[in-house]
């Protein structure tokens, strides 16, 4: 009931991205299934990989986290309450996907659950402006992880001038530790 498959006519007046901005407009997108390479920022699946059942479980994981995602936006409304649950977590969603790509990592649905709940509260204390204490050993720390860093950091850009909030160091250490926890 959550997930709806939207087929989608290659022939028309219209180009094939102009139907995928007012299906953008009207759905959350998650991935394409298409026998041409298209030029958009979702997952693409080709058709005979589909056909051969070898993509049939990454589709089922991205799809698990969408429905994940879809159950969280209640919570989050219902216990946040300096921001609107469901944009922060659209917000989060792009902090998330934006942090994996550049690691070129991909988190389990468990991790990526605890990032979206920590960044969310995060946002709505640092709009009650509620730091957290100083992590101890942080320099070394950043300096030991630098790339991860200065990922994070960059993808928390937006968050800050969005919410008009400042994600310090210290936040970013700990959400550092999500992305590597090896760290």
């Amino acid at each position: 009931n959550l997930i709806e498959i939207v087929p989608i006519n290659f022939i028309g007046k219209e180009s094939i991205y102009e139907r995928i901005e007012k299906l953008r407009k009207k759905y959350i997108l998650i991935c394409f299934v298409s026998p041409f390479e298209l030029d958009v920022e979702y997952p693409q699946f080709m058709l005979d990989r589909i056909i051969d059942g070898t993509c049939a479980e990454e589709i089922q994981d991205i799809m698990e986290i969408e429905k994940t995602y879809i159950k969280m936006e209640e919570t989050l409304d219902r216990q946040l309450k300096n921001v609107d649950g469901k944009i922060v977590l659209k917000d989060i969603k792009k902090f998330n996907s934006t942090v994996m790509e550049a690691l070129k990592i991909t988190l389990s649905t468990n991790i990526l659950i605890g990032i979206t709940f920590h960044i969310a509260c995060m946002i709505d204390r640092l709009k009650d402006k509620v730091i957290i204490d100083e992590i101890e050993g942080k320099k070394e720390y950043i300096q030991d992880n630098f790339n991860l860093y200065r990922i994070i950091k960059n993808a928390c850009a937006s968050l800050n001038t969005k919410y008009s909030i400042i994600i310090s160091d210290d936040e970013i250490c700990c959400l550092m530790k999500f992305f590597n926890p090896k760290a």
